[in-house]
């Protein structure tokens, strides 16, 4: 009983846990603020870590509290911040960092991103339980896509990977084409795309086949002088091919099969072999003429005339489109005054602006073949 009195007499019962008499007077009192949640709380020792263990509060090696742990509790204000996990995304880059904010929004400003452009998974005043939190961050950021042989454009879009960027600016690729980053990266702010448009294709097409040519020597035919026997005609063919092509630009053409279906023919070209008899100019000339008609002369080869009567090359003959066959004329070159006499066996020519053809022997008797053409008169012999 006196025991009892004296505790009594002290102040220092205790009734249900609870400091009584002057021993409550003389604890400690100190606020408590735990993740922004305030109370007043007393305890009868005297320090920061005692305060915390009386109220259940532990500490983890993430949380935070003020002031230390040592320092006297007295009148304190002691504010204790939990650690949380929080995993971000930040334009495709992933970490995880611990923090004492509550907030998405107060987590932002530790993280020093503080753009109103931000794109985010949830909203800034979500809270961040002690669990923790998982977080996409998405910046805006200006791309420039390039295609090669196009105009560039520019866009500004929230940072996302290559292949949506691409897709934001309307350039559609697949795996032929060659972009100057991966599909997967995410672009960052200011950077230039090139991107190389590659098509291969499969194209099936007729084309021609160039004729060859041959010669083929004839006696019939003089010196110098060429005939075709047989006109070249170009065939067909089909074509299949492997073609690539680069913004536009052919790099690749491959041919993978021709199959003809149509066999060129080829050009015959005969070749005069025969010596070219030359008129004696006592002979075949006679004296220049003067006056008549004045036209174009030409040379000629055949095998069979008008008349009827056998081409020679050799032979002094020519070709007039109406005067009568056996008729016998002058012709003198304008140019030399060279003269021979002809005797018209066959018609033509039918060019404008010459009226007469003549046989090489005839042609080279005033002129030279290699001229092809000569101003001549004529007039009866």
């Amino acid at each position: 009983m006196r025991k009892i009195l004296a505790l009594a007499a002290t102040g220092a019962l205790v009734a249900g846990g609870a400091l009584v008499g002057a021993a409550q007077a003389t604890a400690a009192q100190a606020t408590l603020s735990i993740d922004g949640k305030t109370t007043t709380v007393r305890s009868l020792n005297d320090n920061v870590a005692r305060v915390l263990t009386e109220n259940g509060v532990t500490l983890g090696s993430h949380d935070s509290v003020s002031p230390d742990l040592s320092a006297a509790a007295n009148g304190q204000n002691i504010v204790v911040q939990y650690g949380r996990p929080l995993t971000v995304t930040i334009d495709g880059q992933t970490k995880t960092i611990w923090t004492t904010a509550t907030t998405v929004d107060a987590a932002l400003a530790e993280l020093q991103l503080r753009s109103s452009n931000l794109l985010l998974s949830t909203d800034r005043s979500m809270p961040i339980g002690r669990e923790g939190l998982a977080l996409n961050v998405t910046t805006q950021v200006t791309v420039t896509v390039n295609i090669p042989g196009q105009e560039p454009k520019t866009i500004t879009i929230p940072a996302t990977t290559v292949k949506d960027a691409l897709v934001a600016a309307g350039v559609a690729v697949d795996a032929d084409d060659r972009v100057s980053a991966g599909l997967t990266d995410y672009v960052t702010d200011g950077q230039t795309l090139t991107v190389n448009i590659v098509e291969t294709k499969q194209v099936t097409e007729t084309v021609a086949v160039p004729f060859t040519n041959t010669d083929t020597d004839d006696a019939t035919l003089p010196t110098g002088t060429k005939k075709i026997k047989t006109k070249g005609v170009a065939g067909s063919a089909v074509e299949v091919r492997n073609i690539t092509t680069v913004n536009g630009q052919v790099t690749v053409n491959d041919l993978v099969s021709s199959t003809q279906t149509k066999a060129p023919v080829t050009q015959v070209t005969l070749v005069g072999t025969a010596a070219v008899a030359v008129a004696a100019a006592g002979s075949a000339s006679g004296a220049p003429v003067t006056g008549g008609t004045t036209c174009g002369a030409s040379f000629y080869t055949d095998t069979a005339t008008a008349s009827g009567i056998p081409f020679s090359a050799g032979a002094l003959t020519a070709a007039h489109k109406t005067l009568p066959f056996g008729t016998k004329i002058r012709v003198t070159n304008v140019a030399n005054g060279q003269t021979v006499v002809v005797t018209i066996t066959d018609r033509g020519p039918y060019v404008g602006g010459r009226c007469l053809d003549l046989t090489p022997a005839a042609f080279n008797a005033i002129g030279n073949t290699s001229s092809g053409v000569m101003t001549v008169r004529w007039d009866y012999a």
